[in-house]
């Protein structure tokens, strides 16, 4: 029998990942049936959506390194592989361009009620001005320019949304506890001093927070009842950022006029859903991040931090820095 030594590193790629990056890792790894149970018993796994635990994670031995296709790690027991002395790393970043772009994709259905217009056309008989009748039906929206935009979050994803919308001509707020005055106002929009006030001053509010113990729940019932009249609500983060029973409560009574949302708490949402049956609410299947281009991207990130790693190599975007010492990586 060969010395273990001996043998390519197995590597189990839980989720689907770009087939071109697949490949270029299978020259190098041995790859395990995606289908067989899941294990720790590999030397690196690959994951996007697949919750890597801690009991997993104690039954193993060998394993060095998740490699996250994507940006959030809430999937992961990262206390747990740290301990364990597993690096964790993600790709922040990779789909940034993809999330904003879907951001203001729905920014602009909170303003424009393009979705009511197109199911109104298709099972109305009209008949004269189509103009005339569509401000007849109530379908007139906002130009982006008059409207306040406000974001909870001036990261990568949140950022760009801002100077998008900035670019557009709206009016641009922003709040964030881990960015200064100085570094959110260079960008030209203004920065609040505090959740509260963005939620007091936008027609639309756009939220783009990592899950973590001081999110979650960021927004609930007293929050939304800061907004404005009939404003508008945009969830682009995590799901767990935002009380969806508060939500539903607030697009039922008119106290939000729309929201949109594409994660959700527990996903898949249940079928009794209170958002999915509200025709204010615009929900999306966490699809934001899902484009060809960002998909790969994130794949080929991930496999050149398995790649790394398992040669002895620090990698990019490392989560856990403690675990890459211990495993006697060096940190650039």
């Amino acid at each position: 029998m060969p010395d273990r030594h001996d043998e390519r590193p197995r590597v189990l790629v839980a989720d689907a990942i770009d087939p071109d990056a697949e490949a270029w890792l299978s020259e190098r790894c041995e790859l395990s049936d995606p289908a067989a149970p899941l294990s720790a018993d590999h030397d690196a796994m690959i994951v996007r959506t697949t919750r890597i635990g801690s009991e997993l994670l104690e039954a193993g031995s060998r394993l060095r390194v998740i490699a996250k296709s994507g940006s959030g790690t809430d999937n992961i027991d990262v206390a747990t592989a740290t301990r364990l002395g597993i690096v964790v790393t993600n790709c922040p970043g990779a789909n940034a361009r993809a999330v904003a772009e879907f951001s203001l994709t729905l920014i602009l259905l909170m303003l424009r009620p393009v979705i009511p217009a197109a199911e109104w056309l298709r099972s109305t008989a009209i008949e004269g001005s189509l103009v005339v009748a569509t401000e007849a039906a109530g379908l007139v929206g906002w130009e982006l320019s008059s409207r306040t935009i406000g974001i909870a979050g001036w990261g990568r994803t949140g950022a760009r949304v801002g100077r998008a919308c900035r670019a557009l001509g709206a009016r641009v707020i922003a709040h964030d506890p881990a960015k200064s005055t100085a570094e959110i106002e260079s960008d030209g929009v203004t920065a609040t001093e505090t959740l509260d006030e963005l939620l007091q001053s936008a027609d639309v509010v756009s939220v783009h927070v990592p899950l973590n113990d001081s999110t979650r729940w960021l927004i609930g019932e007293p929050e939304l009842a800061r907004m404005r009249p009939h404003a508008a609500l945009v969830n682009m983060s995590r799901g767990g950022v935002v009380d969806e029973d508060a939500l539903a409560a607030a697009l039922s009574s008119g106290r939000l006029r729309c929201a949109a949302t594409d994660v959700f708490a527990e996903e898949p949402p249940r079928r009794d859903h209170p958002l999915l049956s509200l025709p204010n609410a615009l929900c999306t299947p966490h699809m934001g991040g899902t484009t060809a281009d960002a998909l790969s991207r994130t794949a080929w990130s991930a496999v050149k931090a398995v790649d790394d790693v398992l040669a002895g190599r620090c990698p990019d975007n490392v989560v856990n820095p403690e675990a890459a010492r211990s495993s006697g990586l060096s940190l650039s």
